[in-house]
Parts: structure tokens; C-alpha cells; sequence
């Protein structure tokens, strides 16, 4: 992935992909990294859907949301400072969805 490559790049962020978070996985985790002042960090959940399989989209929308607000439950990110939760869904090689989830 382009924005995964671009990243480690980058000196602004620890990036850590398929962080375990209990059972399951964090898909992206961006930390802060001294002495950078970045002003947040980040957790993406990401979903690919092929295209044939787009009527998937509303289910796949609501799954990301729950992983992701199972994945702010969990105390090790809770002590993050700063922290944005954001879903991302492609199908295909199209966005066709980008939100930011808190963890009501």
C-alpha cells in the first residue's frame, strides 16, 4: 500500500502494522515519535472489498466501526494521549468510505 510505504518514510511516527490488540489486530498504528511534536496518533482500521462484492459495503462499514470501538476499549490504547480512530473501505482500488470513530 502507497500510504503504508510513505509512512515509514517519515520520521513523524512509530508505525506499527497488525498491532495485536487481544485476539485481533490493529490494521495501522501511528505513535508519536520524539522529538517530533505530532498533535495526534492515530489507529486505522482498513477494509478492501472487490468489486463484484460491493453490496457488501454497508455490512463491512459496521464492522469496521465495531472493531475499532472494541480496539479503544482496550486499556493499552486508552493510555494513548490523543488518539483518532478512522475506518477506511475501498472497493477496488476506489474510497468509498472514510470516518472518524470515536469509541462511545
Amino acid at each position: 500500500m502507497v500510504l503504508v510505504s510513505y509512512l515509514y518514510s517519515s520520521q513523524l511516527y512509530f508505525i506499527k502494522s497488525e498491532y495485536e490488540a487481544g485476539q485481533q489486530y490493529v490494521d495501522l498504528l501511528l505513535l508519536r515519535r520524539p522529538p517530533f511534536p505530532a498533535p495526534h496518533q492515530f489507529v486505522f482500521e482498513l477494509k478492501f472489498l472487490h468489486q463484484k462484492k460491493a453490496a457488501g459495503l454497508p455490512a463491512a462499514i459496521d464492522e469496521g466501526r465495531a472493531q475499532l470501538r472494541r480496539y479503544l476499549e482496550r486499556e493499552d490504547l486508552r493510555q494513548l494521549e490523543d488518539l483518532k480512530a478512522w475506518l477506511v473501505v475501498f472497493v477496488g482500488a476506489e474510497l468509498r468510505h472514510l470516518e472518524e470513530v470515536g469509541g462511545e
